[in-house]
């Protein structure tokens, strides 16, 4: 050790030439570079026979037999194959040394499909991948001991194969469709505003049709319009049992996905087009087929992430650990040669922005002017700064140029009414063509005192409390806008899951803001929905939020459910000190709340809302009458935690919630 510590201070010296280093000096450095030189060899010799451990912790432990096994053959299901293919890739496996697949098609016989399945019980196969809803149900009931992983099927859910995506069949998970009704919908009051009767086709022998027509007609209903539906046993049935509902009246044919109609869909085709009723269905193949529009999940991307649930299996997680997941991408193909040949003018927004367009592509109307847009803020919150993001990047992608195309001018009021309507006198004084509002205040403000400019609005709740028209549809001919109605059974749900036992929730709301009194109103439906008790204590100015807060804590509720407002966002660090004393947790509707002290968050997603008030404007600009747009609602909704605030007031939020979240904060 001294003769170390002798060459540490040497070697610290820094002095280091060949009549420095004495005869004893080198004998320690050779030592040590001996020492070294052993010490490397050890460390390889323990490398290299770690090296196979070491390989199996990330990559799997055998060569894996996959059975992949479907009902029928047609593109969607080879889409679904290559995007499962594509995924094991992406994994860094490799066909032949990590895995192989063995393909096996029932080409639409169900005893074929018993078979391929009995025979995959007992041979030697390792994992059963499936395609279409038939194949999973009969690879559930016959296989037991093996994994099975599905993509393209309905939700589990809906014939006993789970209870939520948590709770499924033990050695099942998958990737199932999730078919975007509420984004066809607002496609076909997009391309025929009047259309109020859509009729389907439904196979009343396969789960998965009974199922998607169902909730087909709840969300229609729901948007105020009616579904004609008509049973169809087989394929030889579709041509008549086409033509019979065009019969019937409807206004629009949209065609759900099921295995019947797949088969007959070309006998669709031909009834509308005789008929010239616009056809949309769910599925981009279709839409090559002849219909006019497909609004569907991508089938290649929904068999890749299935994929990506089987190597994590292949890689040692039991399936029964693995969550269902639904299908995420949506993808819009227009069939402008059909458009052409039956005389559908189609908006041109839509069709220039589809993920694949069939014919020719409309040419963009070229704009007219430069456009001075004003853009007149309430206040200065995150939600309000995703929104604005959101419209900026909007019109990029619509292809507008600031600068070129036109000018945006940002005012915000910082919460002040007064400043607010001088800014609205301002914007119209320098000659604004369109106004662009974010909150209730400002459209209220916009919508009195802006004449016939066009108005485009969005973080609205409802435009129609705010005098904007009579509904969506019937409005004031300059005004348009995205709705941004907060998710109150959402969040209800989450509150509900997060505290079972509660009965009384609490907010503040704002009696002069039509705004948190629509939102106030909804949230106490949403509440007794649900076995619970809204308790509501009003607060008038951000000076009252103090006192109201600590009033609101003093009636023996549960948690604070915070609905959205513009003052009670201003102050809500009042309410968090508040809940933060009495050890209640919050939960809201906005953004920026999850970062200043609630504990869980559903909001809307503000920055999609500016994304589609961009849209909107730019149809405008190019043309279109803000009276022939309906106002549209916005329903993609962020799940936002943050852990730090639940755990300063006791709550503990379950797995399944931390699992879905998008964003969790102070983990």
């Amino acid at each position: 050790m001294r003769r170390l510590q002798s060459l540490i201070d040497f070697i610290g010296k820094g002095n280091y030439t060949r009549d420095t280093i004495t005869p004893p000096m080198w004998s320690v450095i050779k030592r040590l570079l001996l020492g070294l030189i052993l010490i490397t060899i050890a460390s390889s010799v323990l490398l290299l026979s770690d090296l196979h451990h070491r390989k199996s912790s990330s990559e799997p432990t055998k060569k894996w037999r996959i059975l992949l096994t479907l009902l029928v053959e047609a593109p969607p299901m080879e889409e679904a194959h290559q995007g499962m293919m594509e995924g094991l890739r992406q994994s860094g496996l490799v066909e032949g040394q990590d895995f192989e697949v063995v393909v096996r098609n029932a080409q639409g016989d169900m005893p074929t499909l018993n078979s391929i399945l009995d025979t995959a019980a007992v041979e030697k196969t390792d994992m059963i991948f499936t395609i279409t809803t038939p194949a999973l149900q009969t690879a559930v009931n016959k296989i037991k001991n093996k994994p099975i992983v599905f993509s393209l099927a309905v939700n589990p859910s809906s014939w006993g194969g789970s209870k939520n995506d948590q709770d499924h069949t033990p050695n099942m998970t998958g990737v199932y469709v999730s078919s975007p009704f509420q984004k066809m919908i607002d496609v076909i009051r997009e391309c025929f505003p009047k259309a109020r009767r859509i009729g389907t086709l439904f196979s009343p022998g396969e789960a998965n049709s009974v199922y998607v027509k169902d909730l087909f007609t709840t969300l229609v209903q729901k948007n105020g319009l009616e579904l004609v539906v008509l049973p169809v046993n087989s394929s030889v049935e579709i041509s008549e049992a086409a033509a019979s509902l065009i019969g019937r009246g409807i206004d629009v044919f949209c065609q759900i996905g099921d295995n019947a109609s797949s088969a007959g869909f070309p006998s669709i085709v031909l009834a509308a087009r005789k008929s010239k009723i616009p056809l949309f269905c769910f599925s981009t193949f279709q839409a090559r087929q002849g219909a006019l529009i497909s609004v569907s999940n991508d089938h290649f991307d929904s068999g890749r992430e299935a994929a990506l649930l089987a190597v994590r299996i292949m890689r040692g997680e039991s399936p029964a650990s693995i969550p269902l997941q639904p299908a995420r991408t949506v993808t819009i193909a227009v069939n402008t040669k059909v458009a052409k040949e039956n005389g559908y003018t189609l908006p041109d927004a839509l069709v220039n922005s589809a993920d694949e367009i069939i014919g020719e592509k409309v040419k963009e109307r070229s704009l007219s002017k430069k456009w001075n847009i004003q853009l007149v803020e309430y206040s200065n919150i995150l939600d309000v700064e995703d929104s604005e993001k959101g419209i900026r990047d909007g019109f990029k992608k619509a292809g507008l140029m600031e600068g070129r195309d036109y000018t945006l001018k940002v005012r915000n009021a910082q919460g002040d009414m007064v400043t607010l309507s001088t800014m609205i006198d301002s914007a119209v004084s320098e000659g604004a063509d369109l106004l662009m509002t974010m909150s209730t205040p400002t459209l209220q403000a916009a919508i009195k005192r802006a004449g016939k400019r066009p108005i485009v609005f969005t973080l609205v709740a409802s435009a129609v409390a705010a005098g904007a028209g009579k509904s969506n549809e019937d409005h004031l001919p300059n005004v348009t806008g995205v709705l941004t109605t907060s998710a109150y059974e959402e969040l209800v749900a989450v509150i509900r899951e997060s505290m079972p036992h509660a009965k009384r929730i609490g907010t503040l709301f704002v009696p002069s803001e039509i705004n948190s009194v629509y939102n106030m109103e909804q949230t106490a439906k949403a509440a007794s929905k649900s076995g619970m008790q809204l308790i509501t204590v009003p607060a008038n100015t951000s000076g009252d939020v103090s006192d109201a807060s600590l009033s609101l804590m003093s009636q023996r509720i549960d948690a604070v459910c915070q609905i959205a407002g513009n003052l009670t966002a201003f102050a809500f660090p009042s309410l968090v000190q508040a809940s933060q004393r009495s050890r209640l947790p919050i939960f809201a509707f906005q953004t920026n709340q999850a970062y200043e002290g609630a504990s869980i968050v559903v909001a809307r997603d503000y920055y999609d809302g500016g994304l589609d008030a961009a849209e909107i404007a730019t149809r405008i600009m190019r043309g279109e009458s803000p009276a022939k747009i309906p106002f549209q609602p916005l329903r993609t909704t962020r799940l936002l935690v943050n852990q730090k605030a639940a755990a300063q007031c006791g709550l503990k939020i379950p797995e399944t919630i931390l699992k879905r979240a998008e964003k969790i904060i102070g983990e």
